[in-house]
């Protein structure tokens, strides 16, 4: 059945709750009967009629986009076929600079770009190495690189389904070069999951909730201070449909961005310390 074809909802970064908000009619037919879901409607008519799947299609659409852009040494399509979460902001942030901002180095890794076991799914950009449990010589934790041989870590919506964050935030922290950017993204607990506490409604496997403060607290947990700065730090509710109830899901973008710069330590340490 169509609305259970998540292949497909991934391949165009489709937002249910937002199409049938942003097309009243369209709600108003498949509360009717008229069609299963929002998704059937855009498959049959929609696309055909000029309508978005998506908050962040319908910006892209309406401001021209150049067909590949520069990230560092690099080119990334516009049209690359990137998977689940990723794929709802991929064109805002990569022509809005972010891209370019914070992976824009020769070697950039992908943790977890399956998200859970999609084939199709591919890294980020194409010169991505794509880090999933099939990857030769990585156990979900450890990563099978040198230290301080990466540019970039990308973590997108990935480390509340690890148990040992510790353990992966030292690893992806590791293998970063001095000058390199850790970019770590998870839901929002106030956005997502709209819940005071575990267990997730939406998805069952994660181990935590994550507010800003949170997410920060991890960091400062699982690092030595001074080995990093906190570059930017965010709110991502881009589209986001507030006027969901939490018993229902979210729609939009609802996620924390969170990006740490590895530095050259200082020789001093903190005073008191033992």
């Amino acid at each position: 059945m169509i609305k259970d074809d998540w292949q497909l909802r991934n391949l165009l970064g489709w937002d249910e709750p937002w199409y049938l908000q942003r097309y009243p009619d369209v709600a108003q037919a498949c509360s009717r009967g008229a069609f299963f879901d929002g998704l059937q409607h855009y498959l049959l008519f929609g696309r055909h009629e000029g309508r978005y799947p998506s908050a962040a299609a319908e910006q892209a659409r309406r401001s021209p986009l150049p067909a590949r852009f520069s990230i560092g040494r690099y080119e990334v399509p516009s049209d690359w076929p990137v998977k689940g979460e990723p794929a709802t902001t991929f064109l805002v942030r990569l022509s809005n600079g972010f891209f370019c901002d914070y992976l824009s180095g020769d070697v950039v890794l992908d943790i977890g770009y399956k998200g859970g076991g999609k084939e199709e799914a591919v890294p980020i950009f194409p010169h991505a190495f794509g880090i999933d449990l099939d990857y030769p010589g990585y156990d979900g934790l450890h990563l099978p690189f040198d230290d301080e041989s990466v540019d970039a870590v990308f973590a997108s919506h990935v480390l509340e389904h690890i148990p040992q964050y510790h353990t992966a935030i030292g690893e992806w922290f590791r293998v970063l070069r001095q000058g390199g950017f850790l970019v770590c993204i998870v839901p929002h607990q106030f956005l997502y999951e709209k819940r005071a506490g575990l267990p997730s409604k939406w998805n069952p496997d994660h181990k935590r909730f994550y507010t800003p403060a949170g997410l920060l607290r991890e960091i400062e947990e699982a690092l030595p201070s001074n080995t990093y700065r906190v570059r930017h730090l965010r709110d991502n509710d881009y589209g986001y449909l507030y006027s969901i109830e939490p018993d229902k899901h979210p729609g939009g973008c609802y996620e924390i961005e969170l990006v740490i710069e590895k530095i050259v330590p200082p020789a001093w340490s903190l005073a008191g310390t033992p």
